[in-house]
């Protein structure tokens, strides 16, 4: 089954799991989570580059180490930069089903709006649901009467010959930021390669607008192939392209991950990991090995935080992908936790100050 926000149906359950009834925002999980941090991100980097014989690597970061010692964390306010609203029948969803439990309904800004204030959260992106114009117009509105929506994450015809008066039309709306697609549903694993989508895309940035990547580990590949194409684009990694934690698995996602932080011009979401997880049995220390891969690479400064909200709820409460997110970011510097948790989308998305 193939699903536009992720392999969520056929996701990493555990035997017993029993999650698509669960209450939207009820916490049923264990706090193992609650260990200290063990630093992993050694593994990404031996994934590409063993170890001599006889080196002794256990547990230390080899590439990104801060200066300045650790810091506790300010009340500096959060920009959430990914999270959803959608109703059921409203529009194309191609990965909705009866059988997502409790993605099954409609979720709307007033459910989220409260959730955000209780979490310390100023700010949000939402991003798209449906590959759809009408969608668009209609998450445009609600940035309109909801204002800690910041900036939307639309979608246009990449591949329509008239898609600059797509964008156009859009982007009269002062909120509109950048364009996704739902990569994931397309059979085609180089449907980004495509010469049409390339123009589109080379569209997108005469425009001065972002794109964000929804893509898995078989599609880093030619992700690297389009960003040399559009070299004047910016484009964001979604969810880190979906790392295989529930497997344990590093290397292979490493391989093709890493080498993409060498283009200046893409920088990554620490985003919808707890559903790339074992929903009813995960700890922040399954998600720490690809944390600290992606901080290895991207460093502080390329990184942003995002709930994946309602999507998250498969797996966990919001406010536990916050609190998990912190404590593996905990031994970061302030500036460096405002970097990752508010500056970086406030600038990779050209949010306004006061927006």
């Amino acid at each position: 089954m193939v699903l536009g926000l992720g392999s969520l149906v056929s996701g990493p359950f555990s035997e017993g799991d029993q999650v698509a009834g669960a209450p939207a925002e009820q916490n049923v999980f264990s706090s193992s989570d609650r260990t200290k941090p063990r630093s992993l991100g050694a593994q990404c980097l031996l994934a590409l580059h063993p170890a001599p014989d006889g080196a002794n690597i256990k547990g230390e970061r080899l590439a990104y180490k801060h200066s300045a010692p650790p810091e506790q964390s300010g009340n500096s306010l959060i920009i959430d930069s990914h999270q959803h609203f959608w109703q059921v029948g409203r529009f194309d969803y191609p990965w909705m089903s009866s059988d997502l439990g409790v993605l099954y309904q409609d979720y709307l800004p007033p459910v989220l709006e409260p959730i955000l204030k209780a979490n310390g959260v100023e700010k949000t992106v939402l991003v798209q649901a449906s590959n759809s114009i009408a969608e668009s117009n209609w998450l445009l509105e609600l940035s309109d009467q909801f204002p800690f929506i910041a900036g939307v994450v639309g979608w246009v015809d990449l591949m329509n010959t008239n898609v600059a008066d797509q964008i156009n039309e859009l982007a009269r709306h002062s909120q509109f930021k950048g364009v996704r697609h739902l990569v994931e549903s397309e059979p085609d694993d180089d449907w980004l390669a495509q010469p049409a989508v390339l123009r589109g895309l080379n569209e997108l940035a005469r425009h001065g607008l972002s794109y964000d990547l929804l893509v898995h580990t078989r599609h880093l590949r030619h992700v690297r192939t389009v960003v040399e194409r559009c070299p004047d684009l910016q484009f964001v990694i979604d969810h880190m392209a979906k790392p295989p934690i529930a497997s344990g698995e590093v290397a292979d996602w490493a391989h093709q991950f890493q080498p993409l932080a060498e283009f200046s011009n893409i920088k990554c979401k620490l985003s919808g990991l707890v559903t790339e997880a074992k929903w009813n049995s995960w700890s922040t220390d399954d998600l720490r090995p690809y944390i600290d891969c992606s901080l290895d690479s991207f460093g502080p400064e390329r990184l942003m935080f995002g709930s994946d909200h309602p999507v998250c709820l498969l797996a966990s409460s919001y406010e536990r992908v916050l609190d998990s997110f912190q404590e593996a970011l905990k031994d970061l510097t302030d500036a460096e936790q405002a970097m990752i948790f508010s500056e970086n989308a406030k600038k990779f998305y050209r949010l306004e100050p006061d927006s």
